[in-house]
């Protein structure tokens, strides 16, 4: 006798089952929502297919919520969804899947059906209100925030964003030390800047936080703030200008530029409009110099001012002086009145001049293309440039090749001042009304005869 022995096939059922993410719902996603997807090939399903039982329990409270999560077929018994079904409780769901198949006792008794597990697996379902979850993003910032020295500028935080609009819990706070001259307001989201000193120059990095006051989440942003030396420090340190006391009836020289060679570097990034104090009655400019000469009962205090421009980056910046003119009779240990003229000359040279008088005559020998003249006298001068007024003592005119005098509107000399004297040799700086058109043979100086001592 033979006997055949068969393994009972559903004792081979093997089943590749794919692990199923934790998930969260939402009570705004309402029913049906797909919680997972499943799909779980097995062996012998023709001839054994398993039998899918699922539990639900709520952490909470240990009670089987079984109703609330569901699961429908899509193409049993391999093949389906669980969903969500009346789900308005706020907890955590375990959701347990158990695939079964026949044992071998069934074929033998007919009893122990579908008590064979060949798979179980686990997921957990947050189901929460949304807010209690939601998720803060900050909005970057687009672009450093650059300002000077004594400006100020403001900035608005943009609302971030929530990951459930409808959940508007945010607050803002500075998380990083701010320097004194910023403030950030938390209601406005304002950052408020304003250095007023060079001592603020630098880079200075700020941390903004975000954080939902309900979920607890959180981002940080970081803001970088520049602040630059002021257009008015740089410029100051070109000019001579400053708070000045003068007495009637006395004449004063006050040059603009500290140096000569700052004055050329200035005009190479700089203009300015001196119009504010010129509507003075008693003061004029004369090489960028400022005479002063207050006549009697102009006593007072003068607020005045220039306009700077920024050549290159088209900023107008302003700078203001005092000069406060005193009465002649509060004037003590000064001996008597100044005794000059208004081109600076006391009246002692000018006499000793008369004697030793003789004409000067002088030819231009070069000019650069950018206002740079040299004068060559006749014979070697003696002029203090810091003491004579020396826009007095010589003019120009402008003519086109050799002959023809150029029309005083379209083309003069506004301004020139020196910048050495060196022998028979005088060095100046002009300024011309359109330098782009000057050339060597375009400048012709008419030098008044003048009396000079040796």
């Amino acid at each position: 006798m033979t006997f055949n022995f068969y393994q009972y096939v559903c004792e081979k059922v093997t089943v590749q089952p794919l692990i199923i993410s934790n998930v969260y719902y939402y009570q705004l996603l309402g029913d049906n929502y797909i919680l997972a997807q499943v799909n779980w090939p097995q062996t012998y399903g023709t001839e054994c297919p398993y039998t899918v039982q699922m539990q639900v329990i709520r952490s909470e409270d240990n009670l089987s919520y079984t109703t609330n999560i569901i699961k429908i077929d899509i193409s049993a018994p391999t093949q389906f969804n669980i969903v969500s079904n009346s789900l308005t409780m706020i907890g955590t769901f375990v959701v347990t899947i158990n695939l079964f198949v026949d044992s071998v006792e069934y074929l033998n008794t007919g009893t122990s059906a579908n008590n064979r597990l060949v798979q179980t697996t686990s997921f957990t379902v947050f189901s929460v209100l949304e807010c209690q979850i939601n998720q803060v993003t900050g909005i970057a910032q687009v672009a450093p925030i650059s300002l000077k020295v004594g400006t100020s500028e403001q900035i608005q935080i943009p609302d971030w964003l929530n990951q459930f609009s409808f959940c508007n819990n945010i607050q803002y706070q500075v998380i990083s030390i701010l320097p004194e001259f910023i403030t950030f307001d938390t209601s406005s989201r304002i950052i408020k800047i304003q250095p007023i000193v060079n001592t603020h120059v630098g880079i200075h990095m700020i941390q903004i936080k975000g954080q939902d006051t309900i979920s607890s989440r959180f981002d940080v942003i970081d803001y970088s703030i520049e602040v630059l030396p002021s257009d008015k420090q740089n410029i100051m340190n070109y000019l001579n200008i400053k708070d000045i006391n003068v007495y009637e009836e006395e004449i004063y020289t006050l040059p603009i530029f500290k140096s000569t060679k700052l004055a050329l570097e200035f005009f190479q990034s700089y203009q300015f409009d001196a119009n504010k104090t010129l509507q003075l009655k008693y003061i004029t400019l004369e090489n960028f110099k400022l005479i002063l000469a207050p006549q009697k009962n102009d006593q007072g205090s003068y607020k005045l001012g220039f306009t700077v421009l920024d050549i290159l980056k088209y900023g107008v910046t302003e700078i203001e002086f005092k000069i406060t003119v005193l009465p002649y009779q509060n004037k003590t240990n000064l001996g008597s009145k100044n005794n000059t003229d208004e081109q600076g000359i006391s009246k002692e040279d000018q006499a000793q001049n008369k004697k030793q008088s003789y004409p000067i005559s002088a030819r231009i020998i070069s000019i650069t293309i950018k206002g740079e003249i040299t004068i060559r006298f006749n014979q070697t001068i003696n002029l203090d440039l810091n003491r004579y007024n020396i826009s007095q003592l010589i003019c120009f005119q402008i003519r086109d090749g050799y002959t023809d005098f150029v029309d005083y509107a379209k083309q003069r000399v506004v301004s020139f001042y020196a910048i050495q004297l060196h022998g028979v040799d005088l060095t100046l700086q002009l300024q011309f009304l359109r330098p782009e058109t000057i050339s060597q043979n375009l400048v012709r100086l008419k030098l008044y005869q003048i009396l000079i001592g040796k």
